[in-house]
């Protein structure tokens, strides 16, 4: 199995941490945002995700805080090692920020177990011929191993899911700003000339 050199109690500890993660509102943020830049919705992900990104920066979570110091640190790391100032290092860009996030939240599906993203589906109802028990109890990183089919259909469901909903939703709330914003012009009176 994997991280056999893990005991069950470390295991048990990540898991707690990397599902606080997988559930925290400003990282799921940042992970659509990710996912809107990669592309894969076109132009209207694209144009959406910066609502996800402030939302998740302008009131940072835990996660949110603790990842974007990580990825300083990890940056003021590598200025260093290649013998540069930290310092006069440039700065992290929104772009590299989401990038990072998401695949830090990517990683985190392993850590936790297959029940826990059925959970986060909130899929309640499964067949014994699809998805056995003690499959359910297992950790995602281990069921790679045991059956990669069914590794590979529930994260990809996951991510996929998040992603169309994390991105309709941020198309939904761009389009109700866009009305919000005429209302707002047209309510005023026009300036006389």
């Amino acid at each position: 199995m994997a991280n056999e050199e893990l005991n069950q109690e470390d295991r048990e500890s990540k898991r707690n941490v990397q599902l606080k993660i997988l559930s925290d509102p400003g990282t799921k943020d940042l992970y659509v945002a990710g996912i809107g830049l990669s592309g894969i919705y076109g132009k209207e992900g694209e144009d959406v995700i910066m609502i996800n990104y402030l939302r998740a920066m302008s009131n940072p979570s835990e996660h949110v805080g603790r990842m974007v110091s990580n990825i300083y640190a990890l940056m003021a790391r590598q200025a260093i090692q290649s013998g540069q100032d930290p310092g006069d290092t440039a700065g992290l860009t929104p772009r590299q920020l989401i990038k990072n996030a998401r695949g830090i939240y990517e990683s985190a599906i392993g850590s936790v177990k297959v029940s826990d993203i059925l959970e986060l589906m909130e899929i309640e109802k499964t067949h014994q011929s699809r998805i056995k028990d003690k499959e359910k109890d297992m950790y995602v990183e281990d069921l790679k191993e045991t059956n990669k089919k069914l590794y590979n259909q529930l994260v990809s469901s996951y991510l996929d899911s998040l992603g169309n909903i994390g991105v309709g939703e941020s198309i939904v709330e761009s389009g109700k700003s866009i009305r919000k914003n005429l209302e707002k012009i047209l309510s005023t009176p026009a300036e006389s000339n």
